[in-house]
């Protein structure tokens, strides 16, 4: 029998897709770790939670934002996909192309995943 990995909703575990949800789904936690990756150099992911004041932190389904588990590489490689659009943010014309292209690298769903609900009814 072959050797399965097993991921969670396309992340590594359930720990690095639990953190990461929780980052990226509180608006203010959002521009908090957008603004970090626009100031750094080489953001890594436990260096955010350390300026973000959040080491200690637990998200609320009770994983640590520094659980021993997470797969540092691929939060690494997310916040490496926030830069990377950061930098085609002001080069691209069609920013709402931009943010659905973002949102989908950033494990998100897009429009065309789920439908536009923004549409006349």
């Amino acid at each position: 029998m072959g050797t399965e990995t097993e991921t969670y909703n396309g992340w590594a575990n359930y720990e690095t897709w639990n953190v990461w949800l929780y980052l990226m789904n509180d608006e203010r936690l959002q521009n908090l770790v957008s603004d970090y990756v626009a100031e750094t150099d080489e953001p890594t992911y436990p260096d955010l939670i350390a300026s973000l004041g959040m080491s200690k932190d637990q998200t609320p389904d009770e994983v640590a934002y520094l659980d021993p588990n997470l797969n540092l590489a691929e939060l690494k490689e997310a916040l490496d996909e926030i830069a990377e659009y950061q930098n085609r943010e002001g080069n691209e014309s069609d920013s709402d192309s931009a943010d659905s292209e973002w949102l989908a690298s950033a494990g998100f769903g897009t429009d065309e995943d789920y439908g536009d609900f923004g549409g006349d009814y």
